[in-house]
Protein backbone atom coordinates (compact mmCIF):
# COMPACT_ATOMS: atom_id res chain seq x y z
CA UNK A 1 0.00 0.00 0.00
CA UNK A 2 2.58 2.55 1.08
CA UNK A 3 4.84 1.80 -1.90
CA UNK A 4 2.32 3.17 -4.42
CA UNK A 5 1.33 6.25 -2.40
CA UNK A 6 3.78 8.69 -3.99
CA UNK A 7 1.94 8.57 -7.32
CA UNK A 8 -1.47 9.45 -5.88
CA UNK A 9 -1.05 13.09 -4.81
CA UNK A 10 -2.84 14.27 -1.68
CA UNK A 11 -4.42 11.37 0.17
CA UNK A 12 -6.01 10.30 3.43
CA UNK A 13 -5.72 6.75 4.74
CA UNK A 14 -7.79 5.73 7.72
CA UNK A 15 -8.48 2.36 9.26
CA UNK A 16 -8.50 -0.05 12.15
CA UNK A 17 -4.79 -0.86 12.07
CA UNK A 18 -4.74 -2.32 15.60
CA UNK A 19 -1.31 -0.75 15.80
CA UNK A 20 0.31 0.53 18.98
CA UNK A 21 2.99 3.20 18.62
CA UNK A 22 4.01 6.16 20.75
CA UNK A 23 3.84 8.49 17.74
CA UNK A 24 0.05 8.40 17.74
CA UNK A 25 -0.57 8.41 21.47
CA UNK A 26 -0.03 4.88 22.70
CA UNK A 27 2.07 4.27 25.77
CA UNK A 28 4.05 1.52 24.07
CA UNK A 29 5.34 0.46 20.66
CA UNK A 30 6.33 -2.86 19.18
CA UNK A 31 8.56 -3.70 16.23
CA UNK A 32 5.77 -4.68 13.84
CA UNK A 33 3.94 -1.42 14.46
CA UNK A 34 7.19 0.50 14.22
CA UNK A 35 7.47 -0.75 10.64
CA UNK A 36 4.00 0.73 9.91
CA UNK A 37 5.25 4.04 11.28
CA UNK A 38 8.47 3.88 9.24
CA UNK A 39 6.57 2.95 6.07
CA UNK A 40 4.21 5.86 6.52
CA UNK A 41 7.09 8.28 7.07
CA UNK A 42 8.95 6.95 4.02
CA UNK A 43 5.79 7.58 1.98
CA UNK A 44 5.42 11.14 3.34
CA UNK A 45 2.27 10.19 5.23
CA UNK A 46 1.86 11.42 8.76
CA UNK A 47 -0.42 10.24 11.58
CA UNK A 48 -2.84 12.95 12.69
CA UNK A 49 -4.31 11.18 15.70
CA UNK A 50 -4.29 13.47 18.71
CA UNK A 51 -3.89 10.77 21.36
CA UNK A 52 -7.61 10.36 22.02
CA UNK A 53 -8.27 6.64 22.61
CA UNK A 54 -10.05 4.85 19.80
CA UNK A 55 -10.41 1.61 21.77
CA UNK A 56 -11.52 1.38 25.40
CA UNK A 57 -11.66 -1.86 27.38
CA UNK A 58 -13.84 -1.40 30.40
CA UNK A 59 -13.19 -4.94 31.62
CA UNK A 60 -9.43 -4.42 32.05
CA UNK A 61 -9.57 -0.63 32.44
CA UNK A 62 -7.30 0.25 29.55
CA UNK A 63 -7.45 2.25 26.37
CA UNK A 64 -5.34 2.68 23.27
CA UNK A 65 -5.10 4.48 19.96
CA UNK A 66 -5.35 1.72 17.35
CA UNK A 67 -7.62 3.28 14.73
CA UNK A 68 -5.42 5.60 12.73
CA UNK A 69 -5.58 8.34 10.15
CA UNK A 70 -2.59 9.20 7.97
CA UNK A 71 -2.48 12.17 5.60
CA UNK A 72 -0.03 13.41 3.02
CA UNK A 73 2.05 16.40 4.08
CA UNK A 74 0.04 18.86 1.98
CA UNK A 75 -3.10 18.10 3.98
CA UNK A 76 -1.63 18.59 7.46
CA UNK A 77 -2.58 22.31 7.63
CA UNK A 78 -6.23 21.33 7.11
CA UNK A 79 -6.36 18.74 9.88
Amino acid sequence: LFNSISTLGQIIITGDFNAHHTSWGCTRSDSMRASLFESSQNSSLFPINDGTPTYISYSIHSSSVIDLTFVSSGLIPYC
